[in-house]
C-alpha cells in the first residue's frame, strides 16, 4: 500500500510567498507534475466578468485566489481566470464578486491534469430586460443618478416618470433617480445588471407612500411580493381598507403595469415592477397609500370574473404583429350600473410613447362627468334588449394590419347574439364562429371604429318567409327572403346535379346564420321549360 504524506507547499507571487497545503498520495522517489486549471467567470446574461475573485480550497483552507480578467484563447478553449500549480485531488472552487451572489463547484484534478471549462456564472441583484418596461426599486438609490448606478451613458439614458399630466425624462427630476415606492418607464439596448444594494425600508411597519390626484407611478418598497388589495388609504384622518375607498370612489379599482410591448392589468405589487394607479379628483389633496409590510399570500384572481349568476365578461384582443393589448373587458354584473361605475370600470393609463404601440379602448367622452375618459373595462348591469358597447382599435404603425379577436367568445351565455359593427367600412360579422377580424391602418397608423352588438336571439328568429323563383323559369334567379342575415344559396339543380324538367316541384332551401343558427322551408314551384 502507498504511504499517504502530507505535502506543504509553497508559491511564489509578486516577490511574496504564500503558503498552501493539499492531501494527496505520492510514490516515494518519484517526481510529481501540478495540474492546472482555468474557466470563465459570467454574469447572469452571459457576459465574462472582469474583477471577480476565484478562491480554490482544500477542508475549508483558501490554497489560492487569481482575479479575472479579459477572455483568452487556447486552442478551442476560452477562459479568464486560470490556476496552476496544484496536486492531483479534489478541490472546491469559488467566485465571488461585490454586489453580485456567489457562485460555486468542485473538481478533481489528475496528476498533470490541465482542466478547461471550469465556468461559473455569479447573479446580479437584479438585471433589467432589454425593451421598455415598467420599473421600480425596493431600495433607495437617490444618491446616485440612475445612468451612474446603471453604468449607461448620461446622454443615451431612457428613464421617464409622471408628473402631474405629463412624462419628466432623465435627467429631469424625478425621473433623474430611483427612489423608494416610485415607478419609472426604462429604456434599454440590451440587458443591464444592477450590482449594488441601496437603502432598504424597515419591515416592521407598512410603508407610506404618498399620492397625488390624477395618475402616479408607483413601485413596490419591499423585496418581496404584496397583495394590492391587502393595501389601505389614508384620507386626512380616516384609515379605510382599499376596497372602501374603491367604493367611496377615491382610488380606481387597479393597478397597470408595462412589459412586453403590452399594458397588463395587476393585482400584486411584485418587487423591481413599476405601475400605474389613478386618484380620482374627490381626493383633490392626494393621499396616503398603506402598503402591507406582509409578504401576499395565494396568487392573483383572474381579472374581472364575477362571481354573480347573471354576470358574464367578454375579453377583446388587438394584436399587431408581436404588439398586444389583452387587457380589455366588457360585460354585465347585477353589482355594475349603466353609467360610470367606480367599481366596475377601468380607465386606460397613459399611453407609453417610447414604444409602438397597438390599443383596444372604449372610449367615454362625453356623460361622465370628471369620470370621462378611455376605459379598458366596461361594465353594465343585466338587461333583456339589445345591448351596444362602442371601442376603438388601432396603431401607431403605419399600414399594420391589427386583428381583433375574442377568446373566450364560447363562454357567453346562451341566447346572446354577439354581432361585431365595422363602424368605418359597415363591415358586419357574428363573432361566435368567427376567431378573428382583421383591418389595416392607414399611412401614419390610426384608430378604427367598432360596435359590438350583444342581442338576445329571441328577438331575431331566423325564418324563411318567402322564397321564389323570379320570372317563373328555372334559370331564374332565386329569390328568399329571410327574417334576419343569413347565407342561402341554390344552384338551380336537383340532388343528382340535374336540371329539373317540366312540371311541379317542391324546392327545399335551407339558411345558416352566422352564429349557427339555422332554418328551413319546403315550398312548392313550376318549372316550365
Amino acid at each position: 500500500m502507498l504511504p499517504s504524506v502530507f505535502l506543504a507547499l509553497a508559491f511564489a507571487a509578486l516577490g511574496a510567498a504564500t503558503v498552501a497545503s493539499a492531501s494527496a498520495r505520492s510514490t516515494p522517489g518519484r517526481a510529481t507534475t501540478a495540474a492546472q486549471f482555468a474557466g470563465t467567470v459570467r454574469d447572469s446574461t452571459g457576459n465574462p466578468l472582469r474583477g471577480a475573485t476565484v478562491e480554490v480550497l482544500a477542508g475549508g483552507v483558501v490554497l489560492k485566489s487569481v482575479v479575472t480578467g479579459d477572455v483568452q484563447q487556447e486552442g478551442a478553449n476560452s477562459y479568464n481566470y486560470q490556476v496552476t500549480g496544484l496536486l492531483s485531488g479534489s478541490y472546491d472552487v469559488r467566485a465571488s464578486k461585490s454586489g453580485m451572489q456567489g457562485a460555486g463547484t468542485r473538481i478533481t484534478l489528475a496528476e498533470s491534469q490541465q482542466l478547461f471549462g471550469v465556468d461559473l456564472t455569479l447573479e446580479a441583484l437584479h438585471v433589467f430586460s432589454s425593451g421598455l418596461a415598467m420599473v421600480s426599486t425596493p431600495f433607495d438609490y437617490s444618491d446616485q443618478s440612475i445612468a451612474s448606478l446603471l453604468g449607461l451613458p448620461a446622454t443615451s439614458t431612457k428613464v421617464a416618470n409622471w408628473v402631474g399630466s405629463r412624462y419628466a425624462y432623465h435627467p429631469e427630476a424625478p425621473a433623474d433617480r430611483f427612489r423608494l415606492g416610485q415607478g419609472y418607464f426604462l429604456q434599454l439596448d440590451k440587458p443591464v445588471l444592477l450590482v449594488r444594494q441601496g437603502g432598504a425600508v424597515p419591515t416592521t411597519q407598512p410603508y407610506r407612500l404618498r399620492l397625488r390626484s390624477g395618475w402616479n407611478m408607483i413601485g413596490n418598497p419591499f423585496p418581496f411580493i404584496v397583495n394590492w388589495f391587502d393595501a389601505r388609504v389614508e384620507v386626512g384622518a380616516d384609515v379605510m381598507t382599499l376596497q372602501d375607498a374603491i367604493g367611496r370612489d377615491l382610488i380606481k379599482n387597479a393597478l397597470w403595469t408595462y412589459s412586453s410591448g403590452q399594458y397588463r392589468l395587476a393585482f400584486q405589487l411584485v418587487p423591481w415592477e413599476g405601475y400605474w394607479v389613478k386618484v380620482t379628483e374627490k381626493a383633490a389633496q392626494g393621499l396616503t397609500l398603506l402598503v402591507p409590510n406582509v409578504a401576499g399570500r395565494g396568487t392573483a384572481p383572474a381579472p374581472y370574473r364575477r362571481a354573480a349568476a347573471d354576470a358574464w365578461t367578454l375579453q377583446l384582443v388587438a394584436s399587431a404583429g408581436n404588439l398586444r393589448d389583452e387587457a380589455n373587458y366588457l360585460g354585465v354584473s347585477s353589482e355594475a350600473q349603466d353609467g360610470y361605475d367606480a367599481a366596475g370600470d377601468v380607465p386606460e393609463p397613459p399611453p407609453a410613447r417610447a414604444a409602438d404601440w397597438v390599443q383596444l379602448t372604449f372610449p367615454h367622452r362625453s356623460g361622465w362627468g370628471a369620470d370621462c375618459g378611455e376605459y379598458a373595462v366596461d361594465l353594465r348591469s343585466p338587461s333583456t334588449r339589445e345591448r351596444v358597447w362602442e371601442f376603438e382599435a388601432g396603431s401607431n404603425v403605419p399600414r399594420a394590419d391589427v386583428t381583433l379577436s375574442w377568446p373566450d367568445a364560447g363562454q357567453l351565455p346562451d341566447g346572446l347574439t354577439a354581432v361585431l359593427e365595422d363602424v368605418d367600412t359597415g363591415a358586419r360579422r357574428h363573432i361566435r364562429p368567427l376567431e378573428s377580424y382583421t383591418f389595416r391602418t392607414g399611412t401614419t397608423g390610426g384608430m378604427r371604429r367598432f360596435r359590438l352588438r350583444i342581442v338576445p336571439q329571441e328577438q331575431v328568429p331566423l325564418r324563411v318567409t318567402d322564397s321564389r323563383v323570379a320570372g317563373g323559369r328555372h334559370g331564374s334567379p332565386l329569390r328568399v327572403i329571410l327574417s334576419d342575415a343569413a347565407s342561402v344559396a341554390w344552384d338551380g339543380h336537383d340532388w343528382r346535379g340535374q336540371e329539373p324538367g317540366r312540371g311541379i316541384f317542391f324546392r327545399q332551401v335551407g339558411a345558416s346564420a352566422l352564429d349557427g343558427r339555422t332554418t328551413q322551408a319546403i315550398r312548392p314551384f313550376v318549372n316550365v321549360r
